[in-house]
């Protein structure tokens, strides 16, 4: 510390003259040079050895290593004699035991789309894996997905023989495997956020009873760049003496009723689809704006924009 305080406190002429004569010196006695070096190395070695064995010292005098607390209960629990299956941190059957999906009430069939944009059959439906398209109107407000309006298609692949191919392969475990939750992302669209969950409660509402005792495997991905794989298991509830389990699978799928639902949707055409788009492009970011669709298209219950004042603040209804 001495010398750190000297160097700091001489100049940068006075520094650099100091450091020359040193060298200097030390090149004429080559001895001494050698001898210095091996000062250094020394002193090195000696600070070393000390705080090793410092170290060592104050580990031997605690022996509750530093870990997180989580940590430290399990390796109490596995240590202690009485550990038991009481003694478990984490609960049992701890899961999902209700469920809804919203979605818009208007939507559009992409073959329609498909002949109106003037494209070949099969460029949504199979590009997109999606018969049909939920949209909105004014009245129903949500954040827009815009960075991803006007991306082409074609640009999201890098080999379309090898997607054909993987494809074809891996065709009838699809099948078996995804197929039976896809029902609600081929007639809504692409959620993003609520794609994983959404197709979950589409096959909690095809599939019902037949999950108890099952595993189920959920994936999803942000564009490539993260992703996450996790699993459920679907537990039957047992019944008790005072009353029949209130949450259940089968009353899971009768509450959701999504099928049902999603049949009982008003199919537009792509005119009024564009339409749509247009005078929600048109409506975008104003104030003191009050919406012009009709609210009659909504499902009963749903809440919708009343108006944005000359504040941005909005006003809901339902």
């Amino acid at each position: 510390m001495l010398v750190l305080t000297i160097l700091l406190v001489v100049s940068s002429e006075g520094l650099r003259g100091v450091l020359q004569d040193t060298f200097a010196y030390l090149a004429s006695y080559p001895s001494l040079f050698l001898l210095f070096l091996l000062f250094g190395f020394g002193v090195a070695v000696a600070s070393s050895y000390i705080h090793f064995h410092l170290a060592k010292r104050g580990n031997a005098s605690s022996t509750t290593p530093l870990t997180c607390y989580d940590c430290e209960q399990q390796h109490k629990t596995k240590s202690s004699p009485k550990s038991n299956k009481k003694a478990k941190r984490q609960a049992d059957n701890v899961g999902i035991l209700a469920m809804e999906v919203y979605f818009p009430a208007n939507y559009i069939d992409q073959s329609d789309l498909e002949q109106y944009d003037g494209v070949g059959a099969g460029k949504y439906t199979k590009g997109l894996g999606q018969d049909k398209m939920s949209f909105t109107g004014d009245r129903e407000d949500y954040d827009k997905l815009k960075k991803w309006h006007g991306a082409a298609l074609e640009d999201t692949y890098y080999d379309r023989d090898l997607e054909a191919a993987s494809r074809e392969v891996s065709l009838a475990l699809w099948n078996k495997m995804v197929e039976p939750s896809c029902f609600a992302s081929r007639h809504i669209g692409n959620c993003y956020t609520a794609s994983v969950y959404i197709n979950l409660a589409c096959l909690v509402d095809s599939a019902r009873a037949t999950l108890h005792g099952k595993r189920l495997m959920l994936f999803s991905y942000g564009s490539g760049a993260v992703g996450s794989i996790f699993s459920f298991r679907c537990v039957r509830p047992e019944a008790t003496d005072v009353a029949v389990p209130a949450f259940t699978v089968e009353r899971m799928s009768d509450c959701l009723n999504l099928a049902s639902r999603l049949n009982s949707r008003l199919k537009r055409t792509p005119e009024e689809f564009n339409g749509h788009l247009d005078l929600r492009q048109a409506s975008h970011g104003l104030k003191s704006y009050t919406p012009v669709q009709s609210v009659d298209s909504l499902f009963p219950g749903t809440y919708y924009l009343v108006g944005v004042d000359d504040k941005h603040r909005r006003k809901y209804a339902r």
